[in-house]
């Protein structure tokens, strides 16, 4: 059956090659049903099968622009015929140009270096073309067309006039959500960077969807579409809303372990508490208690509040208690200024108060000594700035992507005087005076922290990943106490060890998984991680230790629940591995 509505067309290189798409549309009304494309070309016919007129019409179009970037600028197909499941093309290439002339233009200064007779390629035309339309729909002009027009030929060249009609001004109006989500649309204007009033602009429509992925709070149920009427461009987003507010513990087994009382089994755990939509606009509340080792606790408090008094601007805090045994307690509070970029991107500066105090002090090592011992008080005053970019194709179970946090803090450290410590004297024979260990010592110094975590998922076919995650952790200062170590180790750091019983200046940790997804948000798998670390209180060496463990680990989800699992060997300090030393972590994350 022949197409009516087919008939040839000149040549306009026309943004959205509307001509051809609209031909094969009218075509394709009457029989969508097409499985097979056959182009007919001087008398030679191929075939190739299709799933659907979509994908044949994007066959023909990738036709078209391959010949046309290679100068048979008139290339076309001239008619289609549709009988039954097959739809033929006919093929017309014309004749190779060597470039074109372009003899005059309406496209505006800056473009082209003459206004007359400028000669371009096509591939020059094309670059050039692109760039205009790109420029345009980034700034308000959805619609923009640049095309030629007085078509001439002469010899090998073409001769024409290039005209630019930017056509209606456009801007957003207000977002519409189809499905359940009760999400602020004006929190979604600002992570999506579509705010009614801004001009449109196609890069931020086209990363949409993207941004909607890495979003934990809502789930995409299908595309995004925009619909343009009278100057306004109204984005239509097709989504539910998550639970992500989140109430789960984690608990640990570690039989024989070290920190245990007579090598008994020890147990292990954690409580977190994270309310991750207050107001249905995004600000975070988050709380996380851990009991590691003996006597040993962790808190960690944080609040954020993103796009502060409506502008890209955030606020964030953080406070964080450690006590460790019966040595010490760490006390950490940092307020951040943050800087909003797309998606939950963002830049901050913060400034960050570190208080260590003693429990207990053993005065006996200074006597003997003479010198501070390893556990003294302080206080770090620092001054920072973080980076955070994150892209994974779905955040709560991904395949693909990556996560980059880089953290890099100054500032001046303080040396407390501890009260026991204080009362031990020794007689100075140069002054002859009784003094502490405090009265000689230089007190203040730079401190420079160092963090940078990078993590990427390498997909492998339809269901699997490869996850490595590189951590770098890093303290300079002059003077190093046992109670300013970085800790580590256990659930969430290096699997196979006792939760927070490494320690360390500085550490270099890299970890690999292979995940295989069995749900949307359930994976199985197998793991390997392992450490350098530098204990400058223990050793001058830069490398101290390099641990090491691997095992098996599954998450999976159980109604509006995760169950983590793993199974874990750890070896360190050079000592073979142990299976009744084996570290086993359960828990449930349960969202609400």
């Amino acid at each position: 059956m022949l197409c009516k509505p087919c008939k040839s067309f000149t040549f306009e290189l026309v943004h959205k090659v509307i001509a051809i798409w609209g031909l094969l549309l009218l075509c394709f009304y009457s029989n969508a049903q097409i499985s097979r494309l056959c182009i007919s070309e001087d008398s030679e016919v191929s075939c190739y099968p299709v799933s659907d007129s979509t994908q044949a019409m994007f066959l023909l179009k990738k036709q078209v622009d391959s010949l046309r970037k290679n100068g048979y600028l008139s290339a076309s197909f001239d008619s289609l015929i549709s009988n039954k499941d097959t739809l033929t093309a006919y093929k017309t290439i014309g004749i190779k140009y060597k470039g074109i002339l372009i003899k005059n233009h309406t496209l505006g200064k800056g473009y082209l270096q003459n206004d007359l007779n400028n000669f371009l390629t096509y591939k020059e035309f094309y670059k050039l073309q692109q760039g205009i339309i790109e420029s345009y729909e980034n700034k308000g002009y959805p619609f923009v067309q640049v095309f030629l027009d007085s078509l001439r030929t002469k010899s090998d060249t073409l001769e024409a006039t290039a005209l630019l009609y930017p056509f209606l001004k456009t801007v957003y109006d207000t977002i519409e959500i189809i499905g359940n989500s009760k999400i602020s649309k004006r929190y979604l204007g600002k992570y999506l960077d579509v705010e009614a009033g801004d001009p449109y602009k196609e890069l931020d429509i086209l990363e949409i969807d993207k941004k909607l992925n890495n979003l934990p709070l809502v789930k995409v149920k299908r595309a995004s579409r925009v619909a343009f009427y009278r100057g306004f461009a109204r984005i239509i987003l097709f989504i539910d809303d998550v639970v992500t507010d989140r109430v789960d513990g984690v608990i640990g087994l570690a039989p024989n372990s070290s920190n245990a009382k007579e090598n008994s089994l020890l147990i292990t755990g954690e409580v977190n508490i994270e309310i991750n939509n207050l107001l249905k606009s995004a600000k975070q509340l988050e709380l996380h208690w851990r009991n590691y080792l003996q006597r040993s606790q962790k808190l960690d408090i944080g609040f954020t509040y993103p796009y502060l008094f409506n502008t890209k601007l955030g606020l964030n805090g953080e406070f964080n208690l450690n006590k460790f045994d019966t040595l010490y307690v760490n006390l950490m509070s940092k307020m951040s200024f943050r800087y909003q970029q797309k998606g939950n991107n963002f830049v901050q500066l913060y400034y960050q108060n570190i208080n260590s105090n003693l429990i207990t002090v053993d005065t006996t090592q200074v006597r003997n000594s003479g010198k501070l011992p390893i556990n003294n008080p302080y206080k770090v005053d620092n001054y920072g700035l973080a980076a955070f970019q994150q892209n994974l194709d779905y955040m709560p179970n991904p395949r693909k992507g990556y996560y980059l946090l880089a953290d890099v803090a100054i500032g001046q450290k303080t040396i407390l005087r501890n009260t026991e410590i204080d009362l031990v004297k020794f007689f100075n024979s140069e002054t002859k005076n009784y003094q502490s260990v405090y009265d000689t010592l230089d007190k203040t110094s730079y401190r420079l922290n160092f963090n940078i975590t990078a993590s990427a998922y390498i997909p492998i076919k339809k269901l699997s990943t490869i996850y490595q995650k590189v951590v770098f952790k890093g303290v300079f200062t002059s003077t190093y106490f046992f109670n300013e170590l970085y800790n580590f180790g256990g659930f969430s750091s290096l699997r196979g060890f006792d939760e927070n019983s490494l320690f360390a200046s500085k550490m270099l940790s890299y970890n690999v998984e292979y995940r295989y997804l069995i749900g949307e948000n359930s994976n199985v798998g197998a793991f390997f991680n392992t450490a350098l670390i530098e204990n400058l209180t223990e050793s001058e060496q830069l490398i101290y230790d390099v641990p090491y463990g691997f095992g098996l680990l599954a998450n999976l989800q159980i109604g509006n629940g995760i169950l983590n699992l793993a199974y874990a060997l750890g070896s360190q300090q050079g000592n073979p591995l142990q299976l009744n030393s084996a570290k086993f972590h359960f828990g449930v994350i349960n969202y609400f």
